[in-house]
Formats: structure tokens, C-alpha cells, sequence
């Protein structure tokens, strides 16, 4: 079995400082192509499965933060979430008015 290694303050800083440089890339690492959507409109290229799956694994990750009480990386699941949210959107919109069909899902 694997121990639990003590860490002393400095180290416990280090690694806190790691994690929420993480966190905030990881909250905003969608926003560029989100940001590029909504000026362009084009989706061209982008995959709505993937982006649904990014939703679905991170209402994973939320779920898991609020029963672990570990918040910081709750928040940024929480924007992964949103912003996958909205390019998903964008990408059902866009490809609905260019095809003039009721609802399409994925690209032909």
C-alpha cells in the first residue's frame, strides 16, 4: 500500500499554486474557439459530439466537487461546462440555418 506523503507549508504552496493555474486554464481553454464562433459563424470543422461530451464529463466533475466539497475545481468545471454549453449551441444554430432543416445534430 502507498503512504500518504506529509507535505511542509512550502510544498502545500507549490502545489496550490500548480492546481489553480490549472483550474484557470482549464476555465477558459474553450473560450477562444467560442469567442471565434460567435464573430465568424462558422462552425466548419468543429465536432458537436465532442463538445457534448465535454458537457458530459464535466457535469461529472461537478457532481464529484459538490459531494467532495472542493470547490475551486468545481468553478471550473462549472465554466468548462458553460462554454461548451454555448459553443454547442452555436454549432446546432449555425448548422440549422445553413441547411434550413428543422434540428440537425451532426453534420452531413
Amino acid at each position: 500500500m502507498s503512504q500518504v506523503k506529509k507535505l511542509d507549508n512550502q510544498s502545500l504552496f507549490y502545489i496550490n499554486t500548480v492546481g489553480t493555474a490549472a483550474a484557470v486554464i482549464s476555465s477558459v481553454a474553450l473560450l477562444p474557439q467560442v469567442f471565434n464562433v460567435i464573430l465568424t459563424k462558422n462552425v466548419e470543422g468543429l465536432s458537436l459530439s465532442t463538445t457534448l461530451l465535454i458537457m458530459v464529463t464535466t457535469a461529472l466533475w461537478i457532481f464529484y466537487h459538490i459531494k467532495m466539497g472542493t470547490y475551486p475545481p468545481l468553478v471550473s468545471a462549472s465554466f468548462n461546462f458553460i462554454f461548451a454549453g454555448i459553443l454547442s449551441y452555436y454549432i446546432i444554430s449555425i448548422r440549422n440555418d445553413q441547411t434550413n432543416n428543422d434540428y440537425v445534430l451532426f453534420k452531413k
